[in-house]
C-alpha cells in the first residue's frame, strides 16, 4: 500500500476523494499499474469492498531544437510527446512558464496525434521575453484499459532570448492632427498615444519633428501611461509636443512630420508609425471691452471670418487660474459679434482682468484673447429709487382703508443694506418713519389720522 486517502469516514451520500499519484510523504510515484481499494460498511454491518485499476503513464516533453543550458528559444518553440506501450495520446498543449501553473507566458493550441501517434506544436513564445524556467504539456489520453485521462508530462528547463523587436501601433489617435493657438504665442498639445507591446520592458523612447524640407525641428521622449489592462505586455505611451522647437520657441504654421522610436531592454528597435501634424496660427477673435457706467462694461468678441467660432465666454478670474463659471456671451446675428455686459458692482475697486475663452469649430478646440484691465473705482454714488406705479389707498370701510403694496425700484452698485419708508400729510406732517429692510414687503401704519388705517411697501 502506498497511500491511505480516507479512514473511517461517516458519509450518507456519495464521498470524492483526490489523488495526484504521490505517496504519504508528497513523493510523485513511479509509472505502473496501480489498484484502488473501497471498503463499505453500513449500519447492519453489511461490508461491502470494491476495487478499481489505475495505470500511471507519465509522458516527457521532447524538445526538437538545440540545447544550451537547458533548451533556448527566441521567437518559436518546438515540442512534442510521443506514444508509449499501450498509452494512446488523443490530445496534447504545451506550455513554457512554471510548468502547469498561473505563471504561464506561452501557451500552445490543442493539438492532435500526427503521423505514429506523435503529437507535436510550434508555438510562439515570445511574450516570454528573457526568461528561464520550466515547459511541460498538459495531454488527454486512453490508458491500457480504455479508459480516458488527464495526464501532465514531465517537465524541462527552458531558456527563452528575447528576439524580437516590440511592435507599436497608434492607440486611439489619428495619423494627422492639427493644434491651434490655445493662447497668444502657445499652441495647443498634440494628444496622440501609441500601444506598444514587448515582452521586455520598453527602455527608451524618442521622437523627432520635421518640417515639409526634411529639416529636423524638434525631439524629445514619449511618457509611458502604463499596461493595458486587458494586455499587460502593451504599454500607451504619450507623444506630447506643443509646436515648439526644443529650446521652446513657437514653430511657424505649417505642416511637420513626426516619426517615434522605442528600444526595449534586449537592445531591439521599432519605429512607430508617422504622424503629421499642422500648426494654425489663427487668431479666430478679437475682443473689445468699453464701459457703459463706473462699475459695467460692454464685452463684444468679433469673430474672424471662417474661423468656424461657436461660442464665446468672458472671465474675469485672476490670471493663471481657472473660472468655473465664465459669464457666456450672447451671438448678435445683425452685428455677427458675441455680446454680453460684465457687472462687477458687488466687487470692492481695484483692478480686474478680462479675457475672452473663444470655441472653435468641431473639436471645441478654445483660444484665450489675451488679458485687459479693467479699473473698478470706489462706490462714491448713492441709490436710484423710481416711484411706484401705484400710490393710493381705498376706502373698504367707513374708518379703514384696504392696504396697499407701493413697491420702489432701488438701483445701487452695491446692495441696499436698508431703506425709510416716511409717510407725510400734505402739509408735510411726518405720519409714519418707517426703516424697511432690504426684501420686504413690511407693513406700516398710518395710524395717528385713521386708527386702523395702514400701507405697505416692499422690493
Amino acid at each position: 500500500m502506498v497511500r491511505t486517502l480516507a479512514q473511517d469516514v461517516a458519509v450518507a451520500t456519495a464521498q470524492e476523494v483526490e489523488w495526484t499519484f504521490v505517496d504519504a510523504a508528497g513523493r510523485d510515484l513511479p509509472e505502473g499499474d496501480y489498484r484502488l481499494r473501497v471498503e463499505a460498511v453500513d449500519p447492519d454491518g453489511t461490508r461491502d469492498v470494491e476495487e478499481y485499476a489505475l495505470p500511471l503513464d507519465r509522458h516527457s516533453v521532447v524538445p526538437l531544437q538545440g540545447v544550451v543550458s537547458g533548451t533556448t528559444y527566441s521567437t518559436n518553440a518546438t515540442m512534442s510527446i510521443g506514444p508509449r506501450p499501450g498509452v494512446t495520446p488523443t490530445s496534447a498543449r504545451f506550455m513554457v512558464g512554471d510548468g502547469y501553473g498561473a505563471s504561464r507566458c506561452a501557451v500552445s493550441d490543442a493539438k492532435t496525434p500526427g503521423l505514429g501517434g506523435r503529437i507535436q506544436a510550434t508555438f510562439n513564445v515570445s511574450d516570454c521575453g528573457t526568461y528561464s524556467g520550466l515547459a511541460g504539456a498538459l495531454f488527454e489520453f486512453t490508458d491500457r484499459i480504455g479508459a480516458k485521462q488527464q495526464g501532465y508530462s514531465t517537465t524541462v528547463p527552458v531558456r527563452v532570448v528575447d528576439r524580437v523587436a516590440p511592435t507599436a501601433k497608434l492607440h486611439l489617435s489619428d495619423a494627422s492632427q492639427t493644434l491651434h493657438l490655445e493662447r497668444p504665442g502657445a499652441y495647443e498639445t498634440t494628444t496622440t498615444r501609441f500601444a506598444v507591446r514587448d515582452a521586455s520592458a520598453i527602455t527608451a523612447t524618442t521622437f523627432e519633428v520635421r518640417n515639409g524640407i526634411g529639416a529636423l525641428v524638434a525631439t524629445g521622449t514619449l511618457d509611458d501611461g502604463g499596461a493595458l489592462e486587458a494586455d499587460p505586455l502593451t504599454h500607451v505611451f504619450a507623444l506630447e509636443w506643443a509646436g515648439t522647437r526644443d529650446n521652446g520657441a513657437l514653430l511657424p504654421a505649417a505642416r511637420y512630420r513626426v516619426t517615434t522610436r522605442f528600444t526595449d531592454a534586449a537592445g531591439y528597435r521599432t519605429t512607430g508609425p508617422a504622424v503629421t501634424v499642422d500648426l494654425d496660427a489663427t487668431v479666430p477673435g478679437t475682443l473689445a471691452v468699453t464701459p457703459v457706467d463706473d462699475y459695467r462694461w460692454q464685452v463684444v468678441v468679433t469673430p474672424k471670418a471662417g474661423a468656424g467660432v461657436t461660442a464665446v465666454a468672458v472671465s474675469t478670474s485672476p490670471a493663471g487660474t481657472e473660472d468655473d463659471a465664465p459669464q457666456q456671451a450672447t451671438y448678435d446675428a445683425a452685428t455677427g459679434t458675441y455680446r454680453t455686459v460684465l457687472d462687477l458692482g458687488a466687487r470692492p475697486a481695484g483692478t480686474y482682468p478680462v479675457r475672452a475663452h473663444i470655441t472653435r469649430g468641431a473639436a471645441s478646440t478654445t483660444y484665450t484673447t489675451p488679458d485687459q484691465e479693467l479699473v473698478l473705482a470706489e462706490d462714491t454714488a448713492g441709490p436710484v429709487a423710481t416711484q411706484p406705479a401705484n400710490s393710493r389707498l381705498y376706502l373698504g370701510l367707513p374708518d379703514q382703508y384696504v392696504a396697499g403694496t407701493f413697491t420702489f425700484g432701488v438701483a445701487d452698485r452695491s446692495a441696499v443694506e436698508s431703506a425709510d419708508f416716511v409717510a407725510s400729510s400734505a402739509d408735510g406732517t411726518t405720519l409714519v418713519d418707517h426703516t424697511v429692510a432690504a426684501g420686504g414687503p413690511h407693513v406700516v401704519h398710518l395710524g395717528r389720522h385713521r386708527p386702523r388705517r395702514r400701507a405697505a411697501a416692499g422690493w
